[in-house]
């Protein structure tokens, strides 16, 4: 940095000598040039947006026993960036990059990639984690000109569902996945407003237990693999359409979903499968399918209806009786035996 300390970048033309010094800098070093330096300005004149631009608040599979949060950039002209925020100062002690964006002074280093990945990966200690790195992804959209083309949250890294709410990122991100959330009022707003902008969102494992008002199409565009809601106090027609709509979807991770449904009579039951033109269970599926998730409470007797999927895949449909009526359903996907050894 010393080297560099006492130029004055804005002093230099954009398309020639910025242009060129975009193509032969590292974005590591580029970043650390750019936020070191009083012509922040010039560096983000020359920066060309990325291709792709990942936000994971949790590490990817293979790494998540290190806790840490990621940016990745991919660009036309140079090898992915990779960007780790960690919350514990161990892996920094004799750091000596330290990146100042806004109040923030990170300090960093640059370690070697792990397992296939070539090229070194930026390592980061941040405090006020959660707030600090939504700040850092937002002076990032701010200096590349450019939103996250997708966002990833896992379980348990959301400490302040208003603040997250509020980012624009969540909102706005073509694809989001989060792992699991069972805050109502955050999935009813998140999916109305994503919906507002034709963007479906995908939750690995939602729970809906006091639906708010939504609208159907707001609700209907939730994606998941394992589903529970509460339709207790909406009525039969709610429940009939959002199924239809579920029904129409292609999701090829769906496993399971659960409903509470408001004690509906046996009429109310077999209307709802004549309106969805769902077949009869047929006993004979257990010879050539299995459900891929099995519950406790999905008994044989309570199988009802079925509906096949691509020939291959069957969703099969189970409501559950109380006292008063139907007061459950579920519905799980069924698939071809898997082949026994030998035959």
């Amino acid at each position: 940095m010393s080297l560099f300390a006492h130029i004055n970048f804005s002093k230099f033309p954009v398309p020639t000598v910025g242009e060129a010094f975009w193509k032969c800098t590292k974005i590591e070093e580029f970043l650390n040039l750019a936020t070191n330096t009083p012509h922040t300005a010039w560096f983000q004149k020359i920066a060309v947006a990325p291709t792709k631009f990942s936000v994971n608040f949790e590490a990817p599979p293979e790494a998540r026993a290190q806790n840490f949060w990621e940016i990745r950039m991919e660009f036309k002209d140079h090898v992915p960036f990779v960007w780790r925020f960690h919350s514990h100062p161990e892996l920094f002690a004799g750091a000596k990059i330290k990146l100042k964006i806004g109040e923030h002074q990170l300090i960093s280093r640059l370690l070697p990639g792990d397992q296939e990945e070539y090229y070194p990966i930026l390592h980061s200690f941040m405090t006020n984690y959660q707030t600090g790195f939504l700040k850092i992804v937002n002076w990032l959209r701010k200096f590349f000109k450019c939103e996250p083309t997708d966002i990833t949250i896992g379980a348990r890294c959301i400490t302040n569902y208003d603040e997250m709410i509020q980012w624009e990122p969540l909102l706005n991100t073509p694809k989001l996945v989060i792992s699991e959330c069972d805050r109502t009022e955050f999935i009813t707003e998140l999916l109305e407003r994503r919906h507002e902008k034709q963007l479906r969102t995908h939750i690995d494992f939602v729970e809906i237990l006091h639906l708010q008002s939504i609208s159907i199409e707001g609700l209907s565009s939730l994606d998941y693999i394992s589903g529970r809601i509460n339709f207790y106090r909406h009525d039969s027609n709610f429940v009939t359409e959002y199924i239809r709509n579920f029904l129409g979807r292609e999701n090829s991770k769906f496993h399971v979903f659960r409903a509470t449904i408001p004690d509906w009579t046996r009429v109310q039951v077999q209307a709802f499968g004549t309106d969805l033109n769902l077949e009869h269970f047929d006993i004979n599926l257990n010879r050539t399918h299995e459900p891929r998730d099995w519950f406790n409470d999905l008994a044989n007797g309570s199988r009802m209806f079925q509906m096949r999927k691509k020939n291959t895949s069957v969703l099969v449909f189970y409501f559950i009786q109380n006292e008063k009526g139907f007061d459950k359903m579920a519905i799980t996907v069924w698939t071809p035996d898997a082949p026994r050894p030998g035959h």
